[in-house]
């Protein structure tokens, strides 16, 4: 039977907690800078009405959800052995970082990016990204049945 690898070697931890973090810290910074700039540039400058960075707020209706959820993908990401798995767990973890300092700092979520009637954010784009790339990242070791038999998701 194939057993889960965890990752217990001190350097190990520490090497992967420093790359999530610095994924984590790139994301928070990309979603705050965009969502500065935009402020910015809603108040001085004039373009097309197709370019115009417009800022829609939104309640954080789901904000304890939210920071509930960044927990556990902090934990989980901490825990994973899997650095590609692990990446995507940080990326999302930087996207509900960046949505929930929105709302402790400015009381509303700023959403800087319209498609259509889509409103969303730099932070979004991540969450979403991390978990498609966490659903696409191919698994390491094949979860087996208890009987180690045929696995029960393809690798």
């Amino acid at each position: 039977m194939n057993a889960m690898k965890v990752n217990v070697s001190r350097t190990g931890v520490f090497w992967q907690g420093l790359k999530g973090g610095l994924i984590t810290a790139a994301a928070v910074m990309l979603d705050q800078g965009s969502k500065a700039a935009s402020l910015t540039a809603a108040n001085r400058y004039r373009l097309p009405p197709q370019l115009e960075p417009s800022p829609h707020y939104r309640s954080g209706a789901l904000m304890l959800l939210a920071a509930a959820l960044a927990a556990v993908l902090f934990v989980l990401a901490s825990a994973s052995s899997r650095s590609r798995q692990a990446a995507g767990l940080w990326l999302m973890l930087g996207g509900a970082a960046g949505n929930l300092i929105d709302y402790l700092y400015r009381g509303s979520i700023i959403n800087i990016i319209t498609v259509g009637r889509i409103q969303l954010n730099l932070a979004d784009i991540m969450v979403y990204s991390g978990a498609i790339w966490l659903l696409t990242t191919k698994r390491e070791t094949p979860i087996t049945r208890a009987d180690g038999k045929e696995p029960l998701i393809p690798s």
